[in-house]
């Protein structure tokens, strides 16, 4: 009987939230992370922005912006490695930037106090630990606060914004334990900016345009072209195509699309395809060969094949906000694909990293098209590893009767952490290992509507 029930309950772990959402991909949700928050303008916030490294030895690792800094997540075996410190002074959204070149990591933040700046860690030494090289200013002045930063990885250099100004700050990375600075340029209130191959992407905010330059004289950078969008909201993101014939801009206001420009003939840019999500609010898209992986705040994530750039086609998407699907500012704000073992990382204003795995499927094969409403959706527990307690999460999207246990690994039930009625919306139970020996533990939620379950490790 323990057997069967351990059985039943690793595999419902394992197949919990496949869902198979469109005729070309399905994504697989693999785990979840909760960070800790805090409440700012009314709403939970403590996550940001998400990317990833690669170790030599091929595990990925997920580099999250959270409330005291950068979390790193092995996903091998699903365990939060450290939290690499940052600034949390004054910036009620605690948006952090992170990129990786080599074996580096380079983060930016709008937070002031310590640890600010453009901050430089080492992963070369990960699983084990993560090293920190330090932390610098983002630009000649002094200053300490930047939003954005894009790494020209083929040419090792780092582009910073400064802090939703005009100016954008150039480091040389040839020593990457010191960057040096080799130059500045003035933009337009930019926001956000994508460097490659020594041609940098500019999306300039409230001057409603995006620009490109030449930076192969760093000394002497040539504005390539700027282009006005009509009528544009905030012009939030921009992300070129592989081969740089286009350019995907976001605009982060209510009702704007994401918009493909045909950039091959800068003297005749025009708009070729637009494409939004149901919750009516893009924040990023970033390109990988012929799709286009979109963070859609409360609709979650979206990716959108673009092979045709004037027909984008909705090819998968994945909810990471149950709670609701308005064009409001909660919900996915990060999403990172560029892995080799096809996951993919989710990263939520609300402190949650989402695993997931991302699969395309070959066309002829029948795959539902339909996303299943989810009542239930366990949301990860935090800290894990833990000692001696642990939070865990939970969202309902209506009211029902749980069951909400923990198991140790033979299957054997250890405690009934909650049980019976509850309301709609996300609850938070504290579990304590004191009394049990260290281990990895199961923990299920069952209602009416089915069950799903986590893992978790008790190291004391």
């Amino acid at each position: 009987m323990k057997k069967t029930l351990l059985f039943m309950i690793l595999f419902l772990w394992a197949l919990s939230d496949y869902s198979g959402l469109s005729s070309t991909a399905v994504f697989e949700r693999v785990e979840v992370f909760q960070f800790p928050t805090t409440i700012f303008r009314g709403d939970s916030v403590g996550g940001s922005d998400v990317w990833g490294w690669t170790g030599d030895d091929g595990t990925e690792y997920a580099l999250m912006g959270v409330l005291n800094g950068i979390a790193v997540v092995n996903t091998n075996n699903m365990q939060v490695v450290t939290i690499v410190p940052g600034p949390t002074e004054n910036d009620g959204y605690y948006h952090r930037d992170i990129k990786t070149y080599k074996h580096y990591a380079y983060a930016v933040s709008e937070n002031t106090g310590d640890n600010a700046g453009l901050s430089v860690f080492d992963l070369q030494y990960l699983p084990g630990s993560v090293s920190v090289v330090g932390y610098f200013p983002i630009d000649t002045l002094g200053n300490m606060r930047s939003h954005n930063i894009s790494i020209d990885t083929s040419m090792g250099f780092a582009y910073l914004e400064g802090n939703l100004s005009n100016r954008v700050t150039i480091f040389d990375l040839s020593d990457p334990e010191l960057p040096l600075f080799a130059g500045s340029f003035n933009g337009k209130s930019v926001h956000d900016l994508f460097a490659r191959n020594d041609t940098v992407y500019l999306a300039e905010g409230n001057n409603h345009t995006f620009s490109i330059w030449d930076l192969s004289d760093k000394s002497n950078p040539n504005l390539m072209v700027r282009h006005e969008i009509l009528d544009a909201g905030y012009v939030h993101t921009i992300w070129p195509t592989n081969n740089s014939q286009y350019v995907i801009t976001t605009e982060e206001t209510p009702d704007k699309t994401v918009k493909i420009w045909d950039v091959s003939d800068y003297s005749n840019i025009t708009m070729v395809g637009e494409w939004l999500g149901s919750s009516r609010l893009a924040h990023n898209a970033q390109v990988m060969d012929d799709l286009l992986f979109i963070s859609h705040y409360q609709s979650g994530i979206y990716i959108v094949d673009i092979s045709d750039p004037s027909n984008p086609t909705k090819i998968a998407h994945y909810d990471t906000y149950p709670p609701g699907e308005a064009a409001e500012f909660n919900g996915n704000w990060g999403v990172y694909q560029y892995t080799q073992n096809g996951m993919v990382f989710a990263s939520d204003l609300e402190g949650r990293l989402t695993i997931l795995n991302f699969n395309r499927i070959p066309i002829g094969i029948d795959v539902d098209n339909t996303i299943p409403l989810r009542r239930l959706s366990l949301l990860g527990n935090y800290p894990n590893p833990f000692n001696p307690s642990t939070n865990i999460n939970f969202y309902l999207s209506e009211s029902a009767d749980i069951n909400l246990n923990v198991y140790n690994i033979r299957g054997e039930l250890i405690e009934i952490v909650a049980s019976g009625f509850h309301s709609a919306g996300e609850h938070t139970y504290v579990w304590s290992g004191e009394r049990v020996a260290s281990g990895v533990y199961i923990y299920t939620l069952k209602t009416s509507e089915g069950l799903e379950s986590g893992k978790m490790l008790l190291v004391k």
